[in-house]
């Protein structure tokens, strides 16, 4: 229901990816605006391999606190062993969901009335990642089991997706947490909402696959002031790779010239012509060396 609300509120992508079908690549790409094979996160950040971005690389957290924004990690990032070197003025744990939106909703609370400096909050969920029934979550077929047709119907297929729709479920409280929380405060006109998911879920053909289930990614956004709002939808093809260029454009920032994404925001608020007729994406290391490359078009 809450990410409902957001799609009904706010801009709904219909066609966008990530780069790389897996946590820390993805991430790292979605936040550099370059591609794991160019910033050095070939893989996960964690044993066996241990990657981390190369020194010189930039994440959009140090680049907008050089444009004056004060810049929070709360929850998951997934990007180094040591996130404060990635620009973070300040940092909070992992934590579960419905412990995250308190959390958020407490600084967001702070910023109505205490300060203002502009503000970049990146909220990392966990949830929906396996165990899907980490924190004692339950599965949730209160509606029935909505099977995808890349997996097969069977008994076990369905008690899997009953128990990641319980923990999305969880996920959603949290998300509808943080959009009360901009409401009561009154920070929706003025605030640019993101939400997006690294990567498919951790299902068979999906994550750690370059098919659709895998680099396919949820993309919803709301800003009220520029008119992503009003249930609209975008079929434009749209990369991770995107996002920092159309951050920094439209805060009237310098676009770092390595950078590997194209601005959108020319096509978000004048609708011109997509800047993408293809992405890519790909995988590298993940429990081992797994090279995979691809190239996906509209069709």
């Amino acid at each position: 229901p809450a990410l409902d609300r957001l799609s009904a509120e706010g801009l709904t992508f219909d066609r966008s990816f990530c780069t790389a079908p897996q946590c820390g690549p993805s991430r790292a790409a979605l936040h550099t605006g370059r591609y794991a094979h160019s910033n050095g996160m070939l893989g996960q950040m964690h044993q066996p391999f241990n990657w981390t971005l190369h020194a010189d690389e930039r994440h959009a957290a140090a680049i907008l606190k050089e444009y004056g924004y004060e810049t929070i990690m709360v929850g998951l990032q997934h990007v180094s062993q040591t996130p404060e070197t990635l620009g973070y003025d300040r940092v909070f744990p992992r934590q579960p969901a419905l412990e995250l939106g308190k959390t958020a909703t407490h600084l967001l609370s702070e910023y109505a009335t205490q300060t203002e400096k502009p503000f970049y909050m990146e909220i990392g969920f966990v949830e929906p990642h396996r165990p899907f029934d980490r924190d004692g979550i339950q599965p949730d077929d209160s509606k029935g089991v909505d099977l995808p047709g890349w997996v097969p119907d069977t008994d076990e297929a369905r008690q899997d997706f009953a128990a990641v729709q319980g923990i999305i479920s969880v996920m959603d409280q949290g998300v509808g947490m943080i959009l009360d929380a901009l409401h009561e405060y009154n920070l929706v006109d003025n605030t640019w909402l993101i939400f997006v998911t690294d990567h498919g879920l951790a299902m068979p053909r999906a994550k750690g696959n370059l098919y659709d289930p895998g680099i396919e990614t949820s993309l919803l956004m709301r800003w009220s002031a520029h008119n992503f709002c009003d249930g609209k939808r975008e079929d434009a093809l749209i990369s991770h790779v995107d996002i920092v260029p159309t951050i920094l454009e439209a805060i009237g920032a310098d676009i770092p010239q390595n950078l590997q994404g194209v601005s959108l925001w020319d096509r978000l608020t004048n609708h011109t012509t997509p800047p993408n007729d293809h992405i890519f994406a790909e995988k590298t290391f993940h429990t081992a060396y797994e090279p995979m490359r691809c190239i996906r078009t509209k069709q």
